[in-house]
């Protein structure tokens, strides 16, 4: 990482190698107890997410930084704060991509799923 921020600073591939991290994070999180990989996982989304907003604004990219994003405070049990992402990514999707389109799609049905725990969770 330190590379890539010499050579390139602010820019889209930087990003790009954020995910990839916030990602490994995730995966070694799964199945474990270990809430330091969340954490860091969550901190290299949210960077990356930053970066995104930044160089690309209404982008694919930047909503898929913010459905990574709202994973994350979902596996932490966050999920005001997950679904407010995922309606960013949704806004983003809408505009970008249409009403119909696949990647909307799916981030509406995960939307749906996320309710539908907090609401079992309520009851």
């Amino acid at each position: 990482m330190p590379v890539y921020r010499e050579q390139l600073g602010d820019h889209p591939w930087t990003a790009s190698i954020l995910r990839y991290m916030a990602g490994s994070y995730k995966a070694l999180a799964d199945g474990t107890s270990e809430p330091k990989n969340v954490e860091l996982a969550i901190k290299y989304s949210r960077k990356a997410l930053e970066l995104r907003r930044k160089l690309l604004g209404v982008h694919q990219d930047t909503a898929r930084s913010h459905v990574d994003l709202s994973d994350l405070l979902v596996i932490q049990k966050e999920f005001k704060e997950g679904l407010g992402e995922l309606e960013k990514a949704l806004e983003i999707q809408r505009d970008v991509f249409g009403e119909q389109h696949k990647s909307t799609m799916d981030t509406l049905a995960k939307k749906m799923r996320i309710l539908s725990i907090v609401q079992s969770g309520t009851k």
